[in-house]
């Protein structure tokens, strides 16, 4: 070993760089995905799916790659180029290959058996080729270590220390991606500069090629045979426990993706700083395993049982506290106003909650490889065998977990279930591997244990999980005399649930929640919500078909209803949305879900809009955070040039807009973007929130609209609402106007000037600066409106100040 030290080191460090772009181009290519693929549960599940198909054939066909390279070095050389050149080629031509991606969607209508299939297929365009690449680098690697590593022992250690290596730069890149070099490059800037440390990697991997000149691998790593890897039946008990790993570590996984969106966020930071521990956790587990091997050679028999059964007692211990994550948060989170001290508290309780069960995980599959039935002489072959089978494992449950235990089960009884399966699946694999009987016992008793355990354990308080504390660090609408009315989730949706609050005289208010996140109520926010239909309603006398995107409580699609429309379309991902609306939020709503004119289609609004044929009178968007993870795919320059093309001749977009807890560059910015697409632009406020409409030509209340939603029955008691609180009747509509048309043009006119950067696809500008304004005390509304007043006319400038009293 002493004097293979050096390129050993070298390989290590070329394979830190190896896990970095890896999980640089899945994340990039993930995001980017999701604007031709969709954001839903199935459109997710494709591209899980296909990405982990890559990984698993990538690793089955090594065997025959290696066959036509005298050089594992040359071959992992040429793997990493293959992904360099593909991440290259995603960020330099990403709008063609985007609009193309897009019209193969577009052209699978409306037939769900052929969008499903165009669907894969686009996707598998996209992911395959990088992916099979990356499923045979490891093997090729380890095929490496046998030319620079002399003796099985040593090449198994080495292994799992080369393992190390990549999961120690995946982890580095699922901090660095989401936290600097996205926000700082955008998707395709961040791929471009991969590709070149890609090309840092091929040319490393090329010199030590050439500095192992003449030095031959093995034979029977070169050679050996699929069929007679299987035939071992010893490595067949360790393929067994591959998947058996992938199956479990993915499928808490989309456990914790769900709860780490309703207790720790559902920002884009949330969720990489979920990945980031969980990869910090798998890379110390595998760190600990050749700490423990370096001396002892491969581990003995009983270990894996062992480590079975602490991973279950890590993951059930954790699991039962994911209703107090809220109550912690209130705690650690007092008196914090800025996004970095913030992100602090939410990795303290994440290194808890996941970085512990997943440090004893982490364990199992370097474990594998170091095993003594483990069969070192064909160690690369054998490896990208146990690595297809991990990576099927992980297929099976992400997609097992997203489609059945969550809807079925729910997350609590699906984490616990989890949590007893790696103790279950020892107590056969020590009856088998261990010697002496022992560890048999031992195991059988942990699993008694657990099962005993879980049945004591109390149940989650709901209404403290989902108490939405983890937006603010303080409770806003679920306080501690709240009453939960209604709970639903499943993987598309999240946690959907519905609280009544006391607001005094014996009277409740009733609030619809997504994860704890406001999404409507029937009290304070029903004058905006009338407001989002009732403005595109009177600026259009069309009442052809309206498109509601995100249904919320259903209060503005009634408004559409009760406007008249003929045919009113509704895309959300969340059935447990629909079924809220439905059921609690039926009296503010008018029954709209039930109206024979109302198409329900459980779909993200945006591919909903892709696949249309139809043409809209009205587009209303209702968001009620632009911060969520993914939300940027309904904010960016394509997705409203998308929307003009959707609207027919004289059609109104109409979009909720965030103005508290946002900056006025990101403010500006959306406005920008929007004014970019459209001609005409205008910032209407009626009550406390914000609402774009756009349009092809000037805007005005068309008379003969307005008349005609005076006369209509259903429209009286919501003008009545609107006009009591405010003061505004149709008549007088037009002061709710906050930035007209002229304004507009002048505030992107200046965002150009002062180089503030439209959200697009590309850079997902909004997705990564939304967030950071959370946690921030400033009277975030106030700063924003008074930063746009610059952009009115003096007497405009002047009525508006004095009305939002802005002086």
């Amino acid at each position: 070993m002493a004097e293979s030290r050096v390129p050993v080191t070298a390989l290590g460090a070329l394979f830190v760089a190896t896990g970095a772009t890896a999980l640089i181009v899945e994340q990039a290519f993930e995001k980017l995905l999701s604007t031709v693929v969709g954001s839903s549960t199935e459109a997710g599940a494709i591209v899980l799916a296909v990405y982990f198909l890559g990984l698993s054939l990538g690793g089955l066909g090594y065997g025959a790659l290696r066959r036509r390279f005298a050089s594992p070095l040359r071959l992992y050389a040429g793997l990493e180029a293959v992904v360099g050149v593909l991440a290259l080629g995603l960020g330099v031509f990403f709008a063609g290959i985007q609009q193309v991606s897009a019209e193969l969607v577009q052209a699978a209508g409306s037939s769900e058996v052929l969008v499903l299939a165009v669907r894969l297929l686009v996707a598998a365009a996209w992911i395959l080729p990088p992916t099979l690449a990356m499923g045979a680098t490891y093997p090729a690697v380890v095929g490496a270590l046998a030319v620079l590593v002399r003796g099985e022992a040593a090449v198994q250690g080495a292994m799992t220390r080369i393992y190390a290596c990549n999961l120690l730069g995946a982890c580095a890149a699922a901090f660095a991606g989401p936290y600097l070099l996205f926000p700082a490059f955008g998707m395709t800037g961040t791929l471009v500069a991969a590709a070149g440390l890609q090309a840092v990697v091929v040319t490393g991997a090329l010199t030590l090629a050439r500095r192992a000149h003449g030095v031959a691998a093995p034979q029977a790593q070169a050679g050996a045979p699929l069929r007679g890897l299987l035939a071992d039946r010893s490595l067949r008990v360790l393929l067994l426990v591959s998947l058996a790993s992938g199956f479990i570590v993915f499928a808490l996984e989309v456990v914790w993706i769900h709860l780490i969106g309703a207790t720790l966020g559902m920002s884009v930071y949330a969720f990489a700083m979920m990945l980031t521990v969980v990869l910090a956790g798998l890379f110390c587990g595998s760190t600990l395993v050749g700490v423990l091997g370096r001396r002892a050679g491969p581990h003995p028999d009983w270990l894996l049982p062992a480590l079975l059964a602490a991973a279950s007692a890590a993951v059930l211990a954790t699991s039962a506290q994911w209703d107090k994550v809220p109550l912690w948060l209130l705690a650690l989170g007092e008196g914090v106003d800025a996004f970095a001290p913030g992100e602090a508290v939410r990795f303290r309780i994440a290194l808890l909650m996941l970085g512990v069960p997943s440090v004893v995980l982490g364990t199992i599959y370097p474990s594998i490889l170091r095993s003594r039935l483990f069969p070192a002489a064909a160690a690369d072959r054998a490896a990208g065998l146990v690595a297809a089978v991990n990576a099927g494992g992980s297929i099976l449950g992400a997609l097992c977990t997203a489609f059945w235990l969550l809807p079925h089960l729910g997350s609590e009884k699906t984490a616990y279930g989890l949590g007893l399966l790696p103790v279950l699946l020892a107590l056969p694999l020590a009856a088998r591997m261990a010697r002496p009987r022992w560890p048999l016992a031992g195991v059988a008793l942990a699993a008694a244990a657990a099962a005993a355990a879980v049945l004591t354990l109390a149940p989650w308080n709901r209404l403290n999980l989902t108490a939405g504390v983890n937006v603010y660090f303080r409770r806003s609408f679920v306080g501690v005399d709240s009453r939960l009315r209604s709970w639903f989730e499943d993987a598309a949706g999240g946690i959907t649930t519905v609280v009544d609050t006391p607001k005094g005289g014996g009277e409740f208010s009733r609030t619809l929640l997504t994860n704890g996140k406001f999404q409507g109520n029937d009290d304070g926010e029903v004058v905006d919500q009338i407001t989002f239909g009732l403005v595109p309603s009177a600026l259009t006398e069309k009442r052809g078909r309206a498109l509601v995107i995100g249904l919320g409580t259903g209060q503005s699609a009634g408004v559409l209803s009760a406007a008249g429309f003929e045919a009113l379309d509704i895309a959300d991902i969340s059935r447990g949305i629909r079924g809220a609306a439905r059921a609690d939020f039926k009296h503010i709503n008018g029954g709209v879900i039930d109206d024979e004119r109302t198409h329900f289609h459980l779909e993200d609004g945006r591919n909903y809009l892709l696949r249309s044929t139809d043409r809209y009178d009205v587009i209303s968007m209702e968001l009620t955070s632009v911060w969520f993870a993914g939300a940027s795919n309904l904010y960016s320059k394509e997705f409203y040039a998308l929307a003009r093309a959707k609207l027919a001749p004289g059609g109104i977009l109409q979009q909720w807009v965030q103005l508290h807890h946002a900056a006025p560059a990101e403010v500006m910015s959306i406005l920008a973007t929007v004014r970019s697409v459209f001609p005409s632009v205008s910032l209407w406020m009626l009550n406390s929130q914000g609402c774009i409409i756009a349009a092809e030509s000037p805007q005005a209340p068309q008379a003969a609209a307005v008349a005609a939603l005076g006369k209509k029955a259903a429209m009286a008691p919501l003008i009545a609402t609107v006009a009591q609180s405010k003061g505004l009747t149709l008549d007088h509509l037009a002061d709710g106007r906050f930035l007209d048309e002229a304004a507009v043009t002048r505030l992107s006119a200046y965002v150009g000037e002062q180089g503030f950067p439209l959200n697009t696809d590309a850079n997902r500008y909004l997705e990564f600066a939304t967030p950071r304004h959370n946690l921030e005390k400033a009277p975030h509304q106030t700063i924003v409106l008074r930063e746009l007043l610059r952009f009115l006319e003096p007497a405009d400038r002047q009525r508006l100040a004095a009305r939002f009293a802005l002086r």
